[in-house]
This record gives structure tokens, sequence and C-alpha cells, in this order.
């Protein structure tokens, strides 16, 4: 899910969001969220830290990222 969080001079900036997968999977929706407690998420960086790509007019980052640009743009 992208969203647009802000503009930087007119330019849109789009969050792109960390990618979370389940480490292991069960048919059963009962057995799987147990195996969810035990075995837990991997998350995968779409969008390396402090890396900005520009695309078709548009700034892409994760979040991390435009928060830090968020704090130095406001002070």
């Amino acid at each position: 899910m992208k969203s647009v969080l802000g503009t930087y001079t007119g330019i849109p900036i789009i969050v792109i969001p960390d990618s979370k997968k389940q480490n292991r999977t069960h048919r059963k929706k009962r057995i799987n969220k147990k195996w969810v407690k035990r075995y837990g998420y991997t998350i995968y960086n779409l969008l390396e830290d402090d890396k900005v790509i520009t695309m078709n007019g548009n700034l892409y980052m994760n979040p991390r990222t435009y928060y830090k640009i968020k704090t130095q743009l406001s002070t």
C-alpha cells in the first residue's frame, strides 16, 4: 500500500512500507495464529534506508527516510 504523505517543492512524496511475511504457515487459521506466535514474521525492506528514488515526477522512499527528512525540514 503506497501513500502520498506530503510534497517537497511541489514533488509528491510516496512512502512505500516494508513488507512482512510469516515465517511458517499452516492451512488452518486456528493453528496458523499459534504458529505466528511461535515462529513470527520476517520484515523485508523494499527500499534501503536513506535512499530516495525519483521516478515519473515522484519521490519514493521508506517510512524511516521520510521521517528523517520531515524532521530536518521542519527545523
